[in-house]
């Protein structure tokens, strides 16, 4: 395949993301450097491809078509189609995206060697949280008590891990066709789909409407998954009062601003 380089999207730890050209086509590379997620490059590469040709077909879940592997200089790419714009927020889009998470919340593990391999994304915000933490602190800043109450308790488990995507927020859903195309499979492994939804609506910081319309399209909710959802979204309400505090003057971090109380979340659906 003659690729032509346009532009470099991204380059992180473990990828770097390019846009290229194949004669008038334009096509995203993803580079794997090193593992991620706990696989070893040539098994992402793998696991992208079987979810492309498994996962997707079966649960009306749109993915970019894989249309090549490459191997050069020690790195092992993944040339994918461009499948639009991604990081967008759009309350109109809210359920709908909810309603591709709940088709991949409930998948049949095709893919268990690669995902029981699969290093789980949870914990990510609570680490934050109490990372944060202890830099406000250094700085002489006050913690609130919920979120040191937060902090110090386990992150909640549910009765059963299902398949979850492991990073799913708004830079990893492309607008294309009027559809949702999800991006980014490489985290797909098993946890809880409460962290996913919650990390839906909290990484983008929705207004409560936007979370209302998420939590409406996802479904409705069993007590337990409604508890653990609550815990979820209090962590990313920590997590970003920390931010905020953290990247103030030392001066003004030692008076801080009204938390958002936990029980003042919008509550989801739950069955009865």
């Amino acid at each position: 395949m003659d690729l032509r380089h346009k532009e470099r999207l991204s380059a992180g730890v473990a990828t770097v993301v390019d846009r290229v050209a194949s004669g008038t086509d334009d096509m995203i590379v993803k580079w794997y450097r090193s593992h991620w997620g706990g696989l070893p490059a040539t098994d992402l590469v793998r696991k992208n491809t079987l979810v492309a040709d498994q996962i997707a077909p079966a649960f009306d879940i749109r993915v970019p078509r894989v249309l090549a592997a490459l191997d050069a200089d020690g790195f092992v790419g993944l040339v994918l189609e461009d499948a639009g714009p991604t990081g967008r927020a759009d309350p109109e889009r809210a359920a709908l995206y909810a309603r591709r998470l709940h088709n991949a919340h409930h998948i049949s593990p095709e893919l268990r060697s690669l995902m029981d391999r699969t290093r789980p994304n949870r914990l990510r915000v609570l680490r934050g949280v109490r990372t944060m933490a202890e830099s406000f602190r250094s700085q002489g800043g006050r913690v609130p008590p919920w979120i040191e109450q937060l902090a110090a308790e386990r992150e909640p488990s549910p009765e059963q891990a299902v398949a979850i995507h492991g990073d799913y927020h708004q830079r990893n859903l492309a607008s294309s066709g009027g559809d949702v195309v999800v991006l980014d499979w490489d985290l797909l492994g098993w946890g809880d789909p409460m962290w996913d939804l919650a990390y839906l609506v909290a990484a983008a910081r929705a207004t409560d409407a936007d979370k209302h319309r998420a939590f409406a399209g996802y479904g409705r909710l069993t007590p337990a998954e409604r508890a653990r959802l609550t815990w979820h979204l209090s962590s990313w309400s920590a997590f970003w009062w920390l931010d905020a505090a953290t990247s103030e003057a030392p001066e003004a971090a030692r008076v801080p601003g009204d938390p958002i109380e936990r029980d003042a979340l919008p509550p989801p659906p739950c069955a009865e």
